[in-house]
């Protein structure tokens, strides 16, 4: 159990008053208004979105993937003309096929 003390809590310095302009108050409070409920939930989403790619198992599959992609173009020896026009489509089902 702690004892009494004699010690009191003084304050040296007067209080300073600092009126607002009433044509600025609504603009004051809000500005004094945290957002910090909206910034965790903005960084829990992010972290929902950004926990799957930056697992282990997707670094190896997107590395698998280059490996595999790479391969196929070096058996096919397939300039950086050609490479450009294949579809997203075309090449995402050659990787599929050849990486899983």
């Amino acid at each position: 159990m702690l004892g009494k003390t004699s010690k009191k809590v003084t304050f040296t310095t007067a209080l300073d008053v600092i009126y607002e302009d009433p044509n600025l108050s609504e603009d004051l409070k809000l500005a004094r208004m945290s957002d910090f409920f909206q910034r965790q939930a903005d960084k829990a989403r992010m972290e929902r979105l950004l926990n799957p790619i930056l697992s282990t198992s997707h670094r190896e599959k997107m590395r698998r993937m280059v490996e595999v992609s790479q391969k196929w173009l070096e058996e096919r020896q397939l300039g950086s003309d050609k490479i450009l026009s294949l579809s997203m489509q075309n090449w995402m089902k050659m990787l599929q096929c050849e990486c899983l």
